[in-house]
């Protein structure tokens, strides 16, 4: 009951709880849904749609520029300004949309041969890309002020009406189409969506040209958009391929293990929306210790999260699918252990975008999106889709490391508890190895997982008794 009481009176804690429950709905859509539309979507048409929304990744970063990256900084650089700016620019994603359908439609068959969809579909890319990135934007603007409520509406709203659309397309006009319904479906809510967020920005403050705003933002989210991009590529591109050098089908069942993925992925993305402006603010009051402390445990639970779906990851993919995907078991794994990596690289990541040295970020990802593009090519084409999982692990790994590196050189000082991290990485492909071979041993599995849980269960008592961890939790 203490406990529940301390996490009652913090906003963060809060905040953190209430972004994951909504980009469950939200982003976790897939994931949500994967049972009906695996059953009604053959493997070709899974593989379809997610190359779309590959594509659909590529496009948000373009029209949206990543601006989205640059509140946490104008928060504190135009402090009694700040609605002004978000207002300013947030015209800079509506013309380079306006750009965006321009080429496309005029030239539409190089963009037709380039990507592979129909001038219907391309319009309808450019359209949601645009309407996922403001919401992007919105979603920072408002886990600034911890205002998670607004995002858990929007959240269900698209959910809701995401499933309702895709379904009855699917049953009534696309039949043989069926990748086509679930687009429409994802690009209608999200349309309403935008509608609603533009009302409401430019209710508040009204849409004007402004020379330092749009500097600053430009700026600050312009080296980010390299970054963006190969992180697409780290995290999406190895599906295309697969596309290209196997076949559709098999990247329907790398793109559903990844899907699965996504039950981490989320969670992670849900406390790094709050870890941030958390982070500024403790950076910015000299509290490193507290850091340290944060960190070790936040890396420790997103840890004890991933080991435990690996135990149990084949049983996962049974009950999501059924037997047409049950091969993806395989793919799970590495691509959960990749997950781990790329949270551990958000923690020193925000100390670059505090020190606003977003070029070196920049410079870095694209360093890694490249290897990963050759490694991809060599081994896929050689072992089949199963190699893209592990060399996109190798990518993420290198990935970290250099992050890490960097932020103990930028801040002179390590922020982050190095043997936690070590121990941690290293137990992770212990617990991996594990359940690997273990694979069609799902007893043997489950007897680990149980006393996985009730080890950890006995540790986390340990840690709430802990007085350093007891000043953590009564942080308001």
């Amino acid at each position: 009951m203490k406990l529940l009481k301390k996490i009652k009176n913090n906003r963060v804690v809060q905040a953190g709880m209430g972004y994951t429950v909504g980009n469950y709905f939200l982003k976790g859509i897939n994931l949500l849904t994967m049972p009906i539309f695996a059953r009604l979507m053959n493997t070709s048409d899974y593989g379809l749609f997610n190359v779309y929304m590959a594509y659909e990744g590529v496009f948000v970063i373009l029209i949206g520029v990543t601006l989205h990256s640059s509140l946490k900084g104008a928060k504190y650089e135009f402090s009694n300004d700040y609605r002004s700016y978000v207002s300013s620019i947030s015209i800079i994603p509506i013309i380079m949309l306006l750009f965006a359908l321009v080429i496309v439609n005029v030239f539409s068959k190089a963009m037709i041969a380039l990507l592979g969809l129909n001038i219907f579909v391309l319009n309808l890319l450019m359209i949601h890309s645009y309407c996922s990135a403001l919401l992007q934007f919105y979603n920072a603007d408002l886990s600034i002020s911890y205002r998670y409520k607004s995002f858990l509406k929007i959240s269900f709203f698209n959910t809701a009406t995401n499933v309702f659309i895709s379904l009855v397309l699917m049953i009534t006009l696309f039949r043989d189409m069926k990748y086509a319904a679930r687009i429409i479906g994802c690009v209608t809510p999200l349309v309403i969506i935008s509608v609603y967020i533009l009302s409401k920005i430019f209710s508040v403050e009204k849409p004007k040209f402004n020379k330092s705003f749009w500097k600053f933002g430009i700026k600050y989210s312009l080296p980010i958009v390299p970054h963006g991009l190969s992180q697409i590529v780290l995290s999406q591109f190895d599906r295309i391929m697969i596309s290209t050098l196997v076949s559709v089908s098999a990247a329907g069942i790398y793109s559903f293990a990844f899907n699965i993925n996504t039950i981490v992925q989320i969670l992670v993305n849900s406390l790094d929306t709050v870890y941030g402006p958390w982070y500024y603010e403790k950076v910015e009051m000299k509290q490193f210790k507290q850091i340290k402390n944060i960190s070790s445990l936040y890396i420790y639970f997103i840890w004890c999260v991933i080991v435990s779906i690996m135990l149990v990851a084949p049983e996962i993919v049974l009950i999501l699918s059924g037997r047409e995907y049950y091969e993806s078991r395989i793919v799970v794994l590495p691509l959960l252990a990749c997950t781990f990596f790329t949270f551990l690289y958000l923690l020193p990541s925000t100390t670059e975008y505090y020190l606003k040295k977003t070029w070196n970020i920049a410079l870095a990802t694209s360093c890694i999106a490249g290897l990963n593009i050759i490694l991809n090519y060599i081994f896929i084409r050689k072992y089949g889709y199963v190699a893209g999982a592990y060399t996109t692990l190798f990518c993420y790994i290198c990935y970290f490391i250099f992050h890490y590196l960097m932020a103990k050189k930028l801040m002179g000082k390590q922020q982050f508890k190095t043997l936690v991290i070590v121990v941690l990485s290293v137990l992770l492909f212990v617990f991996m190895a594990i359940a690997y071979l273990l694979l069609e041993m799902m007893i043997c599995r489950f007897v680990i997982l149980i006393c996985f849980v009730i080890i950890n269960a006995i540790i986390m008592l340990k840690l709430y008794k802990n007085e350093k961890f007891k000043g953590i939790m009564e942080e308001k």
